[in-house]
């Protein structure tokens, strides 16, 4: 924010944020208006009528509030391509609502608007695509009696309800399994707990909130680093406990077997399939490599165990390889 302030000789840029609180960009907006989320709401649908007389009117928007509404007003009114910012953070659907009768009411004037809702979480759309019963759902069905055990995967249940309620529902159950890469309030409710891998430590894909999937790639092998290390990636957990159950034998070894079964049984996901190369992609015959040609240091990285360098980790996930070998052209 400092370099775009300077640049700017400190001069304010037509931003217009409304929040429940301050906000790091305060300080290069043209105004910050900060009120309950109802009232936010409120001016977004007073600006989409001032701009469009055919949006609908609002009658109990607040007097003092209207020369900060002419100032937004003109300042969308003459833009050539404003963008317009809003999501589910707030938890109110009337937000979406007023940003959505903003960039109506500019497009109907001409204006080449865009804009961008955002999601609460990484992978909020992506869960969305994938359906489902809501979190209150589950927690009353333990509360009722109706389920006598509770998978909780990388998740923390006392983020998205209230305690009270989340307490009383665990209450009810025994059976708590906690699949996670960090301690939470809800893994120290669990009867059983499975270390497994973070983000940087795994492969999979998320889906942003424009519905892209995105993939990302595991940078380190954990067990590497520390042979004590018993982690494994979530869907490698959840296979092996289903694997067991089922009485059969482990049948998804890699990445692209998880994400053929997800493709067959979530049609809508398809996508995710196409957003990276499948681990058996080669570049003249070679993996790509994940550090550069000139990486140095890699014996001392594991000289507090050991100065016998050992062979690197293999990865039969992806198409890259845990070492400097391999294929590094752009």
């Amino acid at each position: 924010i400092a370099a775009i302030l300077n640049i700017g000789q400190n001069a304010k840029h037509p931003l217009f944020i409304t929040n429940v609180d301050e906000t790091r960009l305060d300080d290069i907006a043209a105004w910050s208006y900060r009120a309950p989320v109802e009232d936010q709401a409120r001016l977004g649908f007073a600006i989409a009528s001032a701009l469009d007389e055919t949006a609908p009117a609002v009658t109990d928007f607040d007097s003092k509030l209207n020369g900060k509404m002419d100032v937004i007003v003109q300042a969308l009114a003459g833009a050539k391509k404003p963008l317009i910012i809003s999501g589910t953070h707030s938890g109110s659907s009337a937000m979406i609502e007023a940003a959505a009768n903003v960039a109506k009411a500019l497009k109907a004037r001409g204006a080449d608007v865009g804009i961008t809702l955002l999601a609460g979480h990484a992978n909020s759309v992506g869960l969305g695509l994938m359906g489902g019963n809501p979190l209150e759902s589950a927690l009353e069905q333990l509360s009722n009696g109706e389920a006598d055990a509770l998978v909780v995967l990388e998740n923390d249940l006392y983020r998205h309800a209230p305690k009270a309620l989340v307490d009383a529902a665990l209450a009810q159950t025994t059976n708590v399994i906690v699949v996670d890469h960090q301690r939470t309030a809800t893994l120290e409710k669990a009867g059983l707990v499975l270390s497994t891998a973070s983000f940087a430590e795994s492969d999979g894909t998320s889906i942003n909130h424009e519905g892209r999937a995105q993939r990302f790639f595991q940078v380190y092998d954990p067990s590497y680093y520390d042979n004590n290390v018993v982690m494994l990636e979530s869907w490698r957990w959840l296979h092996s406990l289903h694997s067991t159950l089922e009485s059969r034998h482990v049948d998804w070894t890699q990445l692209d077997h998880v994400i053929d079964a997800v493709v067959s049984h979530l049609p809508q996901l398809a996508g995710i399939k196409d957003a990276a190369p499948d681990a058996s992609f080669r570049i003249r015959g070679q993996k790509l490599s994940r550090s550069p040609h000139r990486a140095s240091g890699r014996t001392a990285a594991r000289a507090n165990i050991s100065v016998h360098e050992p062979r690197q980790p293999q990865d039969q996930d992806t198409m890259f390889a845990f070492s400097m070998e391999g294929n590094n052209q752009p």
